[in-house]
């Protein structure tokens, strides 16, 4: 029996305010709902719950842009990301399900935060593209999206400093991202992390969750290659202190 009550608290209220700003940074940059929903939603639901909604309302956003992201691609570099990334998903929501709620919620701060300092101190990837580092860049995002709904630090590691068009680290970053959602709400499902109250949750934060997505790929029409990497770095910084601290 779900209970309607819970949908009129404090807590579900700051989950709204997580998803909104979470869809203002997905339709934006074409990464980042995750790193904002959930570090923010572990505050009030915990980890393996922040996970599942955070997870399946990115994958339900971003059915909406995979077309459009399939055009600017480049699939050489996505597809062996993709790859490797079936077989890491499942041994990160192991992790996910037996590790102290505490210690998952930390390390996800510690994470968001590292990522944003070795970005925001411009050590970008300058090394081989291949199949090997796509491969990699997949395989690490797959374990921290099945452990901690986050499978973007590594892509955008990887990918925003490619040295091409915003518009096309972007495409990459969506479908990469796409792909480990799904395998992650497969491998949650079977391990039994989706209750009535899970799914309800996810059904009504996607709404603010939508309408925010499309404020944000309307905004990224008008910006520049240095306001698209800028925005998306500092958001990183942020989450990670806020996840740390509180």
């Amino acid at each position: 029996m779900i209970e309607l009550s819970q949908f009129f608290t404090p807590d579900f209220a700051f989950a709204i305010t997580a998803a909104a700003l979470g869809g203002t940074l997905m339709g934006f940059t074409g990464f980042g709902s995750t790193l904002v929903m959930v570090p923010l939603i572990t505050l009030v639901y915990g980890p393996p719950e922040a996970v599942a909604v955070g997870v399946a309302i990115s994958a339900a956003g971003l059915a909406q842009m995979l077309p459009q992201a399939s055009r600017n691609a480049l699939w050489r570099d996505v597809l062996p990301a993709c790859l490797t990334s079936l077989i890491l998903v499942p041994v990160g929501t192991t992790f996910l399900f037996l590790t102290d709620p505490g210690i998952t919620r930390r390390l996800i701060g510690a994470v968001v935060l590292l990522v944003a300092v070795i970005m925001l101190r411009g050590w970008a990837y300058n090394g081989p593209r291949n199949r090997f580092t796509s491969g990699l860049c997949g395989a690490v995002s797959g374990f921290t999206n099945g452990f901690f709904g986050i499978g973007s630090p590594a892509v955008t590691f990887y990918y925003l400093h490619s040295g091409v068009a915003a518009v096309t680290a972007r495409a990459n970053i969506l479908i990469t991202i796409g792909t480990l959602s799904v395998i992650t709400l497969v491998a949650i499902a079977i391990g039994g992390g989706f209750s009535q109250d899970t799914v309800m949750r996810a059904a009504v934060l996607f709404v603010p969750y939508s309408l925010s997505l499309w404020i944000g790929s309307k905004l990224f029409q008008y910006a520049s290659d240095d306001l698209y990497r800028r925005i998306a770095l500092w958001l990183l910084m942020a989450m990670g202190i806020t996840v740390l601290v509180f």
